[in-house]
């Protein structure tokens, strides 16, 4: 830990400092605040790390409401000539994701998009402790 620097402020963290982890990182605890709001996290907070970058939920939602789909991610089947349309991207669920999914289609036949995308994002069940 010690000679370890802060990853936002990369300033050297102490043994006396208060340290918040998210996988390799390791943040001051006045630092630990969204990449694109200032939010200062506290216990319980949801977040998502985006390339190196925490970011609240409230901000990363946004962002992927504003984010177009990029048409590199789409294809057309080369076998299907008559296709005016690319085909959507994979969907690839981990198993967290899937166990949500199958819990909604288990309670209902026919789950509303909120409930499918609250279980989409499931890994924003990630919390400060």
């Amino acid at each position: 830990l010690f000679g370890t620097k802060c990853a936002r402020c990369g300033l050297a963290l102490q043994s006396t400092d208060y340290v918040h982890r998210v996988f390799a990182s390791i943040y001051h605890v006045q630092c630990f605040t969204c990449f694109f709001c200032g939010h200062l996290f506290k216990k319980g907070d949801h977040y998502v790390l985006v390339d190196g970058q925490v970011i609240c939920r409230p901000d990363y939602e946004h962002l992927l409401c504003q984010t177009p789909i990029c048409q590199s991610h789409l294809f057309y089947d080369q076998n299907d000539s008559n296709r005016k349309t690319p085909k959507r991207p994979r969907t690839i669920l981990n198993t967290q994701q899937r166990k949500a999914f199958k819990l909604a289609f288990e309670k209902t036949s026919k789950p509303c998009r909120k409930v499918l995308c609250r279980s989409a994002s499931c890994f924003f069940a990630v919390n400060l402790f």
